[in-house]
């Protein structure tokens, strides 16, 4: 008799190539808005701003993305990740082409604010909630593999802005970015689509079962978006978003200034930036693999207190290694704690919810971007220096480290 040796073939499971659209859309959309920082000096000295109403232009951005990204999440529950993917690349990428004409700060913070604040605000929401939803075990490493994708694009990114900008000036680098966002974030749009009904189901049921942690109360799952949005935990999740944020936000703006003020070139401050984006890669999706082993609490908690060290290495740092050393230390720092926040609220709030939910988280946890640039551009035109700024950031840190476990034992 003969045996059949063959093998059942495995189906290819579509939800990786949710990740890798989250990954791919992500990481263009947030690279560029990251790449400002390279557009900074030459715009503000053709504009004649001061650091500070420089800054406010990034502010206005990020007041756009986090009073946008609810609404652009309610949208994305209610109809589809997709629709709302195509809109938001669509005026992500008039912000940058509506950027390249200004002649005077206001039209910075109008084109550069809204228009791509806004659109900047319905990416996150849609490819988190639809992610989520497609994964019902390593939702963390899912979860970190689309994170990545900014790190990876920075990578790229920033040393593209420094040569566009170096050779053909920063207008001409604006309507680069416009092109590249509007290709990239459109086309890949096209191939999101929704998971079977039946993983909302089981993710709910692996989410109660999770190894090494307290069984969650599904009570506390079923609850309506906004009963959730109002719940002890949520407001925690979101001063976490703030004070990570915070941190983020600063180094994004005003890391390349700082380099350039003792002595680096701004070649050498665009490779550093790609170095944090490297190493946030790999940060984000070792830090989804860590979540899920040991809990995505332990895992922030480790990260917000990496970051604070980078932050506080960063006050002295003076030469090319020592910046090397806070980029490694940082991109780590970033990647590590990225994951986690998503992932603990896909544990404890109804999945149906989550685009909603982390639209929400924006609105007031995101305000960290906000203050941020502000505070840094701020405290630099008042003492010549960022010492307060980052100092600061570095004790916030600290302290919001072990809220997480007080989150844990909340449910």
């Amino acid at each position: 008799m003969a045996i059949n040796h063959s093998r059942k073939k495995v189906p290819f499971y579509y939800g990786w190539v949710i990740t890798g659209l989250f990954a791919v859309t992500f990481g263009i959309a947030w690279s560029t808005l990251s790449s400002f920082g390279i557009f900074f000096k030459p715009l503000s000295t053709e504009l004649e701003l001061s650091r500070t109403l420089a800054s406010l232009a990034p502010s206005f951005t990020w007041i756009a993305i986090n009073f946008s990204a609810p609404l652009w999440g309610i949208v994305a529950d209610r109809w589809n990740a997709r629709l709302v993917t195509i809109i938001c690349g669509v005026l992500i990428g008039t912000g940058w082409f509506l950027s390249s004409t200004i002649t005077s700060g206001w039209q910075l913070y109008l084109f550069f604010g809204c228009f791509l604040g806004i659109g900047m605000g319905g990416i996150g929401p849609p490819l988190v909630g639809l992610t989520s939803r497609w994964f019902t075990h390593n939702r963390g490493f899912a979860l970190g593999i689309g994170f990545a994708g900014l790190g990876i694009a920075i990578t790229f990114m920033s040393p593209l802005a420094r040569w566009l900008v170096e050779t053909y000036g920063w207008r001409t680098g604006m309507q680069d970015f416009a092109f590249i966002t509007w290709a990239v974030i459109i086309v890949g749009a096209l191939f999101l689509k929704q998971p079977p009904e039946s993983n909302l189901l089981s993710t709910s049921q692996a989410d109660s079962s999770h190894a090494g942690v307290q069984p969650i109360d599904t009570s506390k799952k079923e609850r309506s978006a906004m009963q959730s949005i109002w719940s002890i935990s949520f407001l925690l999740l979101s001063f976490m978003w703030f004070a990570s944020t915070l941190a983020i936000s600063q180094v994004v703006v005003h890391f390349v200034p700082r380099a350039t003020d003792v002595g680096l070139t701004a070649a050498q401050a665009a490779l550093i930036l790609s170095i944090v984006g490297i190493v946030s890669s790999i940060g984000k999706a070792g830090g989804g693999i860590l979540g899920d082993k040991i809990g995505p609490e332990l895992a922030f908690c480790l990260s917000m207190l990496l970051k604070a060290a980078a932050l506080i290495w960063l006050l002295f740092a003076t030469s090319f290694w020592m910046f090397f050393i806070f980029g490694v230390a940082f991109g780590l720092a970033w990647g590590g704690f990225t994951p986690q926040v998503a992932n603990i609220m896909g544990r404890i709030f109804d999945l149906r919810h989550m685009s909603t939910l982390y639209g929400a988280l924006w609105l007031g946890g995101g305000m960290g971007s906000v203050v941020g640039p502000l505070l840094a551009g701020w405290a630099f035109d008042v003492s010549g220096s960022y010492i307060f700024s980052f100092s600061a950031n570095a004790v916030i840190c600290i302290l919001v480290a072990g809220l997480p476990f007080l989150i844990r034992k909340a449910n």
